[in-house]
């Protein structure tokens, strides 16, 4: 990667390291993501390197006041950002900063205290992660949708506590917003299109958020790509797993053709 970054674009920032930004860099390449990652600590180089290589993921060593510099890793033309330092107080003041730089990117957090879940949303946060036990969902998807399971065990491995939630950046009267996964048909509008065009689709017109596909393998299983690029392709029977308000599944069934969960019936 060159010094100016200008060698990754659509890859995902993340602010801070430790064991869940080291979790997470982990998946994102397993996706093939490119990762760039901002650390205060020059320490932390060393061990980055050693484990990733560059040519996937760089790492930086910079002041996090010091918001101009982040261009270095072509923050501008990031996917996401991904802020995760050691307290909430520090993300929300990094999180004020950056928005005011990069207002059109999204970011993610990891908090603390849930109770601040409302606080970083008005800041401008997509999506909000934070402790909670989800013992019973989680038991729920692994029997009725494995591949949103295997995403939030993925979140549970990589949080270090004992559980997490995910929230867009809205909320319902009908109970908030849920991670579903629906089967893409042959007939349907996302078979053989990309993650990209299926993003920008679901995002205009029923305000979801596809957070990864579930590619069919050859001998019939599945392989969950999460934060894929949004050059991959989406093949019948492959699944897309998207954040969507309750009051949109009747609408998210219809453009699917099946139900929500494990091989969805034809309507």
């Amino acid at each position: 990667m060159t010094e100016n970054g200008q060698e990754f674009e659509d890859h995902v920032v993340i602010v801070g390291w430790g064991e869940v930004s080291r979790n997470v860099t982990q998946r994102l390449r397993t996706s093939g993501r490119e990762v760039a990652i901002i650390t205060e600590e020059e320490r932390h180089l060393g061990a980055i390197e050693e484990e990733f290589s560059e040519s996937e993921v760089r790492a930086i060593h910079r002041h996090l006041t010091d918001y101009e510099s982040f261009s270095a890793v072509n923050i501008e033309n990031c996917f996401r950002i991904f802020v995760n330092l050691p307290s909430d107080k520090e993300s929300l003041v990094a999180i004020f900063n950056l928005k005011k730089r990069y207002d059109d990117l999204e970011f993610v957090v990891v908090l603390s205290n849930r109770e601040l879940e409302k606080t970083f949303e008005t800041a401008g946060v997509s999506y909000v992660i934070s402790p909670e036990s989800v013992a019973s969902k989680l038991v729920t998807s692994s029997l009725y949708e494995p591949d949103v399971a295997r995403f939030e065990v993925d979140l549970l491995a990589g949080s270090g506590e004992g559980g997490c939630d995910v929230q867009q950046d809205r909320d319902t009267e009908e109970g908030g917003c849920d991670v579903q996964q629906y089967r893409v048909t042959k007939d349907s509008p996302f078979a053989g299109t990309t993650f990209g065009k299926a993003l920008e689709r679901l995002k205009d017109e029923l305000t979801c958020t596809p957070l990864g596909v579930a590619k069919r393998l050859q001998d019939g299983s599945y392989d969950v790509q999460t934060v894929p690029k949004k050059s991959l392709e989406i093949g019948e029977d492959d699944y897309l797993l998207v954040i969507a308000a309750a009051d949109d599944e009747a609408d998210l069934q219809k453009l699917f053709g099946v139900h929500e969960g494990l091989r969805g019936s034809d309507e």
